[in-house]
């Protein structure tokens, strides 16, 4: 069976401390030119990008959760609302991501402006039903993800949802978690 990792960016692979204390992060010039060269501008939506190092433990457990169980990543986060496919690519290839993205790479909103993350991965799900997936997310961006319950009555499976801490990012016993998962 095919694998989606639905996968945010701020808090797993951007938490606060590798924003604030990798070495790279702090290197404001060596951000911006890579921004700027990458993005255009700093600015992108309503968002300034002054970061984009991710932390590179996280990704060394992505890239050995790919190498063991291959999967696709479907970008559930609000850098796909206001970066392109090839932005999001560029930014894998700078932190050495080596999943690729999924040809329906990111969570659709359905022409609704006001969807939720909950909903909107639930759409991605029901349209790609040949999937199995996992969740990594974090109470910032999806307040629904602390609530099993209600990921429950959406049909969520929530063996295959990971909820990290936004301060620390993706840890040993989250990637544990999607390993059980797809077994």
């Amino acid at each position: 069976m095919k694998r989606a990792l639905i996968l945010d960016f701020d808090g797993p692979l951007f938490s606060e401390r590798t924003v604030k204390y990798h070495p790279k992060n702090q290197d404001a010039g060596l951000v911006r030119s890579w921004v700027i060269r990458n993005f255009g501008t700093e600015e992108i939506g309503h968002k300034i990008i002054n970061y984009c190092f991710m932390d590179e433990t996280a990704v060394g457990m992505l890239n050995k959760l790919y190498l063991d169980n291959p999967y696709e990543i479907v970008v559930s986060s609000t850098w796909a609302e206001v970066c392109t496919k090839n932005q999001i690519e560029s930014l894998f290839v700078l932190n050495g991501i080596a999943a690729p993205m999924h040809k329906d790479w990111d969570c659709p909103k359905n022409g609704r402006f006001s969807a939720t993350r909950l909903h909107r991965i639930k759409w991605w799900l029901e349209a790609h039903q040949n999937y199995d997936y996992a969740i990594i997310d974090d109470p910032w961006s999806f307040s629904e993800i602390m609530n099993e319950n209600l990921l429950i009555r959406h049909g969520y499976d929530v063996d295959r949802v990971v909820c990290v801490d936004p301060n620390i990012g993706i840890l040993l016993e989250d990637m544990e978690k999607i390993y059980r998962a797809w077994i």
